[in-house]
């Protein structure tokens, strides 16, 4: 049988094991809370990276779109002051009326 001793000793433990029972079921809560912080904070790092990777990228674009348009315009003055040369050579260009 059960001494009384022994159901003293298992009385006084109970709340301790209530505690490391409690704890226990709580773990996964706690980890998955944990994890979760820690996504989010991943998210809103990586929201920052793209954004920020964006403007750079729209700068790029911006300062590409003007070398090219400066380079057009360049194209175009020679191509004009080649025409402008070559107007007086026989066979440079062709003017027809019909």
């Amino acid at each position: 049988m059960v001494r009384s001793i022994d159901v003293q000793q298992v009385l006084l433990q109970t709340n301790s094991i209530e505690r490391v029972q409690q704890t226990q079921q709580q773990h996964p809560d706690v980890q998955q809370r944990y994890f979760e912080d820690q996504l989010s904070k991943e998210r809103k790092n990586l929201k920052k990276k793209v954004s920020g990777s964006d403007s750079l990228q729209e700068l790029r674009i911006m300062e590409e779109e003007g070398r090219d348009s400066g380079d057009r315009r360049k194209q175009g003055r020679k191509k004009k002051e080649e025409h402008d040369a070559g107007a007086g050579e026989i066979g440079e260009t062709v003017d027809i009326r019909v």
